[in-house]
């Protein structure tokens, strides 16, 4: 599919953003992963606001999904807009941190990964463009785009594991 960049003249006063995803109607292949990813972001701002009350000292925000909305046009295009929170980011390169300061972010960073990950979801694409600072009152980092993101029966299939049911002994 093609995925179009934002638009910053999308922002509105609200601080929203509009992100637009345009899908030849044939290829439902494409629709399905943005459909997908629209599931995972959301099961991923579940995940995130119950991990935040346990941890007050050092929180994550992944941006709320508004509205979500489709256009067909007549020359078999689908366009799919998701309106979602913007958030304050700070460049990686624009912000200071002391040594100690760099390893209790990279410490949060694993702790909260490895919570989504206890909890069934894959992000499956964790870097410098996709986790940030924010600036935004408690919130102290930001997860974006879960195109790749896979939940745990999902991502199990794909690498070619089985699950144990950890409810089931006869499983060994």
């Amino acid at each position: 599919y093609k995925r179009n960049k934002i638009d910053t003249s999308i922002v509105n006063n609200n601080n929203k953003i509009i992100k637009n995803f345009v899908c030849y109607k044939k290829h439902s292949d494409s629709i399905k992963k943005i459909l997908n990813e629209i599931i995972m972001h959301k099961f991923a701002i579940e995940l995130t606001n119950e991990y935040n009350e346990n941890n007050p000292d050092f929180k994550f925000k992944v941006p709320i999904i508004y509205n979500i909305y489709f256009s067909i046009d007549p020359t078999d295009y689908i366009t799919i807009y998701i309106e979602m929170e913007k958030l304050n980011e700070i460049k990686w390169n624009t912000i200071k941190l002391n040594d100690k300061e760099i390893i209790n972010s990279y410490d949060n960073i694993i702790k909260y990964l490895e919570f989504l990950r206890a909890n069934g979801l894959f992000h499956n694409d964790t870097h410098r463009d996709n986790l940030f600072f924010i600036n935004d009152g408690d919130y102290k980092m930001g997860l974006i785009d879960f195109g790749q993101s896979s939940t745990e029966s999902l991502h199990a299939s794909i690498i070619g594991i089985k699950i144990k049911n950890n409810n089931n002994n006869n499983n060994k």
